[in-house]
């Protein structure tokens, strides 16, 4: 008899592998859209991540370890235009960023980028932009792309429960059920009324197997909107 556990365990492995190559990629692509999106309120150092009194020999080893992680040529298995233009900027900010520190006259002018200004009501316009981007791949059921817009906007404006409601939808969606946990309830601390925030934080408890977490969840949604149909459904599948 051929005992095929081997096997099966073989092919999870490479199934794990893809799985990891795939989150890998994920977590890089959030990372250079949102140093992308931060340009404008980065100068020299923050680019590099130094500190304002770093050695040239520190600036050096942060350089070239930036360079490496933001070059373009380490991207290209993922065949997009638009990040890779995204590259090329980042790309030569930190390049520009490197000149700047290492002339003999940086230290006077290293402090702010031409252009670049610390703007908070710009930070929640490009926010508000990375969402609605975010929620049109959401409503076309394109949730990888839709986790990358909508956690940017996390990421630059969280006081939006909106923000974190779709994001934990999302994450949700590619099956990232305990950081879907933490969106959604993030989403319910700042609308704490809100009916559907809280219904979809009983679904994740009913998808963690939670039932009478799940059940008192739906329950609240039901006070605060006695007609909201998915919490009654929610609480007919916490019966017993």
């Amino acid at each position: 008899m051929t005992d095929t556990r081997d096997e099966n365990n073989l092919f999870d492995e490479d199934d794990g592998a893809i799985k990891e190559k795939n989150e890998a990629d994920l977590k890089a692509v959030n990372k250079i859209e949102t140093i992308y999106l931060e340009l404008k309120y980065l100068d020299y150092y923050d680019i590099l991540n130094v500190s304002r009194n770093a050695s040239a020999d520190e600036i050096k080893r942060s350089y070239y370890k930036m360079a490496r992680e933001f070059h373009p040529d380490r991207y290209l298995h993922l065949n997009s235009d638009s990040l890779k233009e995204k590259l090329n900027v980042i790309f030569s900010y930190i390049n520009e960023a490197y000149r700047g520190l290492t002339s003999s006259s940086h230290a006077p002018q290293a402090e702010i980028k031409p252009g670049f200004e610390r703007d908070e009501d710009q930070k929640r316009k490009i926010a508000g932009q990375k969402f609605e981007e975010g929620k049109r791949y959401f409503d076309k059921h394109y949730f990888e792309q839709a986790l990358t817009f909508l956690g940017q906007a996390v990421y630059l404006d969280g006081s939006r429960p909106d923000y974190h409601y779709y994001y934990g939808l999302s994450l949700s969606h590619n099956q990232k059920i305990r950081e879907a946990e933490a969106s959604l309830r993030k989403a319910v601390q700042l609308d704490p009324y809100n009916s559907d925030y809280i219904t979809e934080l009983g679904y994740i408890y009913l998808h963690l197997d939670f039932k009478i977490r799940a059940g008192n969840t739906f329950k609240k949604a039901l006070k605060y909107n006695p007609l909201n149909q998915r919490a009654s459904e929610g609480l007919k599948n916490c019966l017993p």
